[in-house]
This record gives structure tokens, sequence and C-alpha cells, in this order.
């Protein structure tokens, strides 16, 4: 059977899952430290993790800047990114590329 092609929608609830809990991982932290802060009940925050459209926009103004850094926004919506890389910032070092 094919494997069928990811919906926008998937693709953002997948980029914001994953940033919730690498954010939570690199905090040392759990779902619970997070259910303890978020502005709703923990039962409705435990779900908004796991189904991120049932987010409203008071709980995404919660979420988004304690989580998601300008590129997963961009690859979230589905917007090519156009800041700055990696290379970009290794090249600033060794003194490369004075745009920086």
């Amino acid at each position: 059977m094919p494997k069928l092609k990811e919906t926008p929608v998937q693709r953002m609830e997948r980029v914001f899952r994953a940033a919730v809990f690498y954010g939570l991982e690199r905090r040392a932290e759990t779902i619970d430290d997070l259910a303890k802060r978020a502005p709703k009940a923990r039962s409705t925050t435990y779900r908004r993790v796991r189904i991120p459209r049932t987010c409203t926009f008071e709980e995404g103004l919660f979420y988004i800047p304690k989580f998601l850094n300008d590129r997963q926004l961009c690859e979230m919506w589905g917007v090519e990114y156009h800041g700055i890389t990696p290379e970009d910032v290794a090249a600033a070092i060794e003194g490369k590329d004075k745009n920086i």
C-alpha cells in the first residue's frame, strides 16, 4: 500500500508536537511541568499537545514563543526559510562573510 502524502495540517501538527517535546527535553521538563504553567486545565494541555489544531489563539500565544523558533515556524507553515543558516554562522566566524 503506498504511503499517502502528508497534508499541510498533518505537517503543522507534526512540527508543533516535535518542537514542544524537543523544548521540554532541552529544559529537562515533563509534560506535567508544562501543564502546571499552561493557561488551561491539565487535561486540556495534554489534548492541545496531542491534537494541536484544537489550540485557541490564547494558547497558541503561550506555546509558540516558548517552543518554536523562526525556522520551525516556516517549516510548520510550509514556506521556505530565508534566515541565517549554520553555514552562514560558520562563514562569519571564519571571517569569510562580511554580510553578517
